[in-house]
């Protein structure tokens, strides 16, 4: 199956659990998205059952439609992953994930529509929804010690991705927690859990044009303040999953420690997995992107993103020093 090498772990490794092998395909710059041109490159001499993309960042893939019209012909399956783009359209109004044969949208943490837990599938007519549901209604219930097990998880993850360990050491430990914690993501939600999604839901388009005024916020705060770097570049249509900016890779350090001394919530994802699933990377696009990115949070008030401004642009300024001393 071919997936995005920037995509989110918890993408891949149903992959794995379904028997499959993930192959990943690189992106293009400045989006983080993958196109026509880098999957036809990534499928030569293979025949993928699937094909998995991701409208990354709440950017919608520009691509879908001749992407969804390729796998068509080549008869492969299509899975749109909207797990951060809930509420995207194409410029032409389109939605994302009215394009694949089935389509994932994510309730869980910091999305569009944020519950802590859950999401949404669909499918397209004549596609096995009644398996689907089959197959959720067997898994095991999400519950406490899940949700404690999956921060578990992600601590892990953060300390694995931060050491200077080997990346054979890195991959072989990363493989072995992928069946240890099976059931962090091979989970289903109660009815209760259910209906505090769908309730959620309802705010969907409230909750995107407040993602989209922080982001503009953002852009008016901190334009000509950055020099060297660039904001990530949203289209129309676009649902901003973060204020992102790219960065020079061997600067990012620095100025991850200068925001975090400001108590700049800033984070560094996504970063490219395809190292941790095998052992000889070639998605040099993806890899790049993933060191460069920066992002900062967007569901905050007003008054916080000014705040947030001026101490991140002063960490800027002062990492700029030290690196340029």
């Amino acid at each position: 199956m071919l997936v995005p090498s920037n995509v989110c772990y918890a993408a891949v490794f149903p992959v794995a659990y379904a028997g499959a092998r993930p192959v990943f395909c690189d992106v293009e710059a400045p989006s983080g998205n993958v196109s026509l041109r880098t999957i036809q490159k990534a499928c030569e001499g293979l025949q993928p059952a699937a094909v998995l993309v991701a409208h990354m960042y709440g950017n919608p893939l520009q691509d879908i439609r001749a992407i969804a019209s390729w796998c068509k012909d080549a008869g492969l399956i299509l899975i749109e992953d909207c797990a951060s783009a809930m509420g995207a359209t194409l410029p032409d109004g389109a939605p994302v994930g009215s394009f694949g044969d089935y389509a994932v949208y994510s309730t869980g943490y910091a999305k569009t529509v944020e519950v802590g837990f859950g999401g949404l599938v669909t499918a397209a007519p004549g596609f096995l929804v009644s398996e689907v549901i089959r197959i959720c209604s067997g898994l095991p219930c999400l519950c406490a010690e899940t949700e404690e097990r999956d921060a578990l998880f992600s601590r892990l993850y953060r300390a694995l991705r931060n050491s200077s360990a080997d990346m054979s050491f890195k991959r072989l430990l990363f493989t072995g927690w992928q069946e240890a914690f099976r059931d962090v993501f091979l989970c289903s939600i109660s009815p209760a859990q259910e209906r505090r999604v769908r309730e959620a839901v309802v705010t969907l388009g409230e909750r995107a044009e407040l993602r989209r005024l922080a982001q503009r916020r953002y852009e008016g705060l901190l334009q000509g303040r950055l020099p060297g770097s660039e904001i990530y570049p949203y289209g129309d249509g676009a649902v901003p999953w973060r204020f992102s900016v790219r960065v020079p890779a061997n600067f990012r350090p620095l100025l991850v420690e200068e925001s975090l001394k400001r108590n700049v919530p800033i984070s560094d994802w996504y970063p490219s997995i395809e190292g941790l699933f095998s052992p000889n990377p070639s998605c040099a696009v993806a890899k790049r992107l993933g060191e460069e990115m920066v992002n900062l949070p967007l569901t905050v008030p007003m008054d916080d993103i000014a705040r947030i401004s001026d101490d991140f642009a002063a960490a800027y300024q002062e990492a700029k020093g030290r690196f340029n001393a």
